[in-house]
C-alpha cells in the first residue's frame, strides 16, 4: 500500500495529485494516515471550532474518499507533541481530548462510519453532494452546502428517506446548509 498525508487547506481543490501516484504504483490500496482537522483557529484550514471540525470530518472523508483513498486514519487523542510550544498542531487533530474525553468530532466519526463503512464506490453529484454506493444496501447520500444556496441533486430520493445529521440525529426534510447530512432510504 501507499501512505500519503492529504492536508486540507480552506479553498483548496479537492484533488490531490493523486492520479500520479496510482499510475505510478498501479493496484496499491492508497491510505491516508494521521488524518485531521485542527478543532481550533488555524489561518487558512478547516475546522477552527470543535463543532466546526466535527462538521468538517464527514466532509473531508467523502472529499479524500472521492479522489480514490481507499482508508483514512484519523488522528485519535490529542497530545503535547512540543510540551514547549504553545497549542502545537498536535493538540487539536484528535476525535478526543487529551483527557480521553470525547469531542463532537468522535460522534460525528462514529456516524460516518455507521452510514458508509464497507462502501463500494463513490460519486460526486455535485459541490458538496457524494453518493456512497454498497453491495448489500441502498445508496447512502452525504450532503451539505457551504456558501449560497443549493439545491439537492435531481438523483437524491426525496421520499420515503431517513436524514440524518452529523451528530445522530435525525431530522424531516433535506436542507442544505454548511451542517453535513446523511440521507438514505427508509
Amino acid at each position: 500500500f501507499i501512505d500519503l498525508h492529504y492536508p486540507r487547506v480552506k479553498g483548496s481543490s479537492e484533488e490531490t495529485g493523486l492520479e500520479v501516484w496510482k499510475n505510478t504504483c498501479p493496484e496499491k490500496e492508497f491510505i491516508s494516515t494521521e488524518s485531521g482537522i485542527r478543532d481550533d483557529i488555524a489561518e487558512g484550514t478547516f475546522g477552527g471550532s470543535e463543532e466546526e471540525q466535527a462538521k468538517d470530518l464527514i466532509k473531508y472523508y467523502s472529499m479524500i474518499f472521492n479522489t480514490g483513498y481507499n482508508k483514512i486514519y484519523w488522528m485519535l487523542v490529542d497530545w503535547d507533541y512540543a510540551p514547549d510550544v504553545p497549542n502545537d498542531a498536535w493538540e487539536n487533530y484528535g476525535i478526543l481530548r487529551a483527557d480521553k474525553s470525547k469531542k463532537p468530532a468522535f460522534y460525528a466519526f462514529k456516524e460516518i462510519i455507521e452510514k458508509v463503512d464497507y462502501f463500494n464506490s463513490i460519486t460526486k453529484l455535485a459541490e458538496g453532494q457524494y453518493k456512497y454506493t454498497f453491495s448489500n444496501k441502498d445508496p447512502v447520500y452525504v450532503l451539505w452546502c457551504d456558501s449560497g444556496t443549493c439545491t439537492p441533486d435531481s438523483s437524491i430520493p426525496t421520499t420515503n428517506i431517513r436524514i440524518t445529521n452529523y451528530q445522530g440525529n435525525t431530522q424531516l426534510e433535506i436542507t442544505l446548509t454548511e451542517s453535513p447530512i446523511f440521507v438514505e432510504e427508509a
